[in-house]
């Protein structure tokens, strides 16, 4: 068989030698060299374009178990990150532009609360009465106040009750700075979501004071002439923003127990709340 092909080639070889003396034969070998050469860049763009592919493949693999790596290591914080943020700008900005759309339209700002906490601050002021206090308006706001139109002949001008500003979350190294006995078991996610609740109670005591006496409902009423006859028995709470043990009386984290005296002493012991006693009441006011 060895033979036979090389015997093959002999003869085509041959023919091939002899055809330079054939015209066409010629015409007809020069196109097929053409195309041979057409053939052989097609080959080789083929070829280049094949180990491109291998290359995108072999990075787009790498760039996929990095990913998933990536992934891991994120889901592995999530785990771990904290339930509130000290000092998150979004959360803050989101915060400034709810309290400045409540106030336009005349409400008390409030944070978003946990449902538990936000059931506890209901039952806590249909509950109790709790005390009163108020907040001098700055220089800013009673000039806007004298500004705006006055009432209508025969109408009583009503006080508007002030804002409630939000209470920063703690950060863990304000936690640590607490004494140990008062800090106790107290977890950073459990304070921060204490705030959240201090913040709701403040939020809902101030927004029954802001509402016009005629869209109050039986019980609302009863608490705001509350609010507003501990104010008057007691003059020292006057310009202070704040909520008496009575509002907190029913909350889930900082009512009295153990965990709520806690509690609301690492929030005085880090500046976020003062206390102050009348007449044997406990009262928390902001700071700041």
């Amino acid at each position: 068989h060895g033979f036979d092909r090389r015997l093959r080639t002999l003869k085509t070889l041959v023919l091939l030698r002899t055809s330079d003396q054939d015209a066409d034969a010629a015409d007809v070998l020069a196109m097929l060299d053409a195309h041979l050469r057409g053939v052989e860049e097609d080959v080789r763009e083929v070829k280049r374009v094949l180990a491109e592919e291998r290359a995108a493949i072999e990075e787009t693999r790498a760039l996929g178990q990095a990913a998933h790596a990536q992934a891991k290591r994120v889901r592995a914080m999530q785990a771990r990150l904290p339930a509130h943020l000290p000092g998150d700008a979004r959360i803050s900005a989101e915060r400034a532009a709810a309290a400045h759309t409540q106030e336009a339209v005349g409400m008390a700002p409030r944070r978003p609360a946990t449902a538990a906490a936000s059931s506890a601050a209901v039952e806590a002021g249909a509950a109790q009465i709790a005390p009163t206090a108020r907040e001098p308006l700055s220089e800013s706001a009673a000039a806007a106040n004298e500004s705006a139109p006055g009432p209508s002949v025969g109408v009583k001008a009503r006080k508007a009750a002030p804002a409630v500003p939000n209470m920063q979350y703690l950060t863990t190294d304000e936690l640590n700075s607490a004494p140990a006995y008062m800090r106790n078991r107290l977890t950073i996610d459990k304070v921060n979501s204490a705030v959240d609740e201090v913040q709701d109670i403040f939020g809902r005591k101030y927004e029954i004071l802001r509402m016009p006496h005629r869209q109050l409902s039986t019980e609302q009423k009863k608490l705001q002439a509350g609010y507003k006859q501990l104010e008057m028995d007691h003059p020292k709470l006057k310009g202070l923003l704040f909520i008496s043990e009575t509002d907190c009386k029913t909350a889930r984290l900082v009512k009295s127990d153990q965990t709520g005296k806690n509690i609301m002493s690492v929030l005085r012991h880090v500046q976020r709340l003062k206390e102050i006693s009348v007449g044997g009441l406990k009262c928390w006011f902001m700071v700041g």
